[in-house]
């Protein structure tokens, strides 16, 4: 699942494969990553320490690997997730070039255009991630930005379907039940919306209204509230 609690212990889990081996350019890589998406999904109480070791240990796994098309993956992706979607999206590109059957590039290409407002370009990349690896441990996330995106394009039925893709694929995953909620909001099904709220606290006790809107966009955020689709108050 995806809380501070786990995101903590995966990363402390790489800083001790890193202080085994700190040539291993995957642990910090893979570190930059974890530290970044728990960055843009407001997991860690400080962000901005976050922010920084994220980098750190991206500009580290690149000197350290700068033609692995899985190290460039990461950290390019890690960059965007940090809002630094001009560095990170040549990275990735960069990262395809090397290998073209990377999905978790091409995954991290389509959510970087898509939060970026590249909207059609972003939900190709992704759409395709998705076909060279249908059974991928990342398609929750994967789902879940596709049924984002979707719903800002107006294709409300997809934006669902990607939705409820998210939430089989990993129903301990709070994101897909915010991309439904909002999904559902779109279709005037407000009562599935709210119940769709309900879970993603379930889910993650620790959601703020803050960082709901980041995750799906001020906007979307703003329509949920009009419409009385709010997330309930922690027990």
């Amino acid at each position: 699942g995806w809380s501070n609690k786990s995101f903590t212990e995966v990363a402390d889990l790489l800083r001790q494969a890193i202080h085994k081996d700190p040539e291993f350019a995957p642990a910090h890589a893979y570190l930059a990553l974890i530290l970044a998406l728990g960055y843009w999904a407001r997991l860690y109480p400080d962000r901005q320490a976050a922010f920084d070791e994220s980098m750190a240990a991206g500009k580290r796994a690149i000197e350290l690997a700068p033609a692995s098309s899985e190290v460039l993956g990461y950290v390019g992706c890690a960059l965007s997730d940090l809002g630094q979607h001009e560095k990170g999206i040549p990275i990735i590109e960069r990262a395809i070039e090397l290998n073209p059957s990377n999905s978790q590039a091409f995954a991290a290409l389509g959510a970087a255009r898509i939060l970026s407002g590249h909207l059609e370009e972003g939900i190709a990349d992704l759409r395709h991630a998705v076909t060279i690896s249908p059974a991928d441990p990342g398609l929750a996330p994967w789902s879940t930005m596709l049924s984002i995106a979707e719903s800002y394009t107006g294709n409300s039925e997809g934006a669902v379907a990607w939705a409820e893709r998210a939430c089989k694929s990993d129903p301990r995953y709070f994101g897909g039940f915010l991309a439904l909620a909002i999904a559902y909001a779109r279709l005037d099904r407000n009562e599935e919306a709210q119940r769709a709220l309900e879970e993603v606290l379930v889910l993650n006790p620790d959601m703020s209204s803050d960082a709901a809107a980041a995750l799906v966009g001020e906007g979307a955020w703003r329509e949920l509230s009009k419409a009385g689709i709010v997330l309930p108050e922690p027990a």
